[in-house]
């Protein structure tokens, strides 16, 4: 369960990045830094630079990561703000830090109450059930994915109405096989 987790919060970001296809990591670095691109393609280098290294070098990932978040703060707009604090987030679940993690969903769960994205709301509270369930904290687990379950059924969101289930089956299943051993 814990590497599914990860991996589908991994394709969930990997998934929403433009196409890492051939592309040279050294060129996105100079497009992030140089201030004749817009700020856009510049926070877009540098998540895919983010990105690479979560496949290929965490301790790297992370050092862009937290670029991403300074590039993010000094140009003050709250969705880059929110995005890098969630790529920082996931950058230190895949390093096993699990509360330095959640602190970063949370502070991005904050600027989404002024942004008020259901999407970003319906992936962190599956998130936050991951997380809990990583560290064996089944009850909470189970708390999240509930208000999963119900935000994405009001918001008729079935790829998560179906997340839901499945990951309330899998806690379920492990609350069972615990209380057997």
């Amino acid at each position: 369960m814990k590497v599914c987790s990860k991996l589908i919060i991994f394709l969930l970001f990997y998934l929403n990045a433009t196409s890492l296809l051939a592309f040279n990591k050294d060129s996105l670095i100079s497009i992030s830094n140089d201030t004749s691109n817009t700020v856009d393609d510049r926070f877009k280098a540098l998540k895919k630079v983010t990105y690479f290294y979560l496949e290929t070098n965490l301790d790297s990932a992370n050092k862009y990561a937290d670029i991403l978040n300074q590039f993010a703060h000094n140009n003050n707009t709250s969705n880059y703000l929110q995005e890098s604090l969630i790529i920082k987030g996931v950058v230190l679940q895949f390093l096993g830090e699990i509360i330095s993690a959640i602190n970063k969903f949370r502070e991005a769960e904050g600027i989404n109450r002024i942004r008020k994205d259901v999407g970003i709301e319906i992936m962190l509270l599956n998130t936050y059930g991951n997380l809990y369930q990583e560290t064996g904290n089944l009850d909470t687990a189970l708390i999240y994915y509930r208000l999963l379950l119900n935000k994405s059924l009001i918001n008729k969101d079935s790829q998560y109405v179906s997340l839901a289930y499945n990951n309330l089956a899998g806690t379920y299943q492990m609350m069972s096989y615990n209380d057997s051993s």
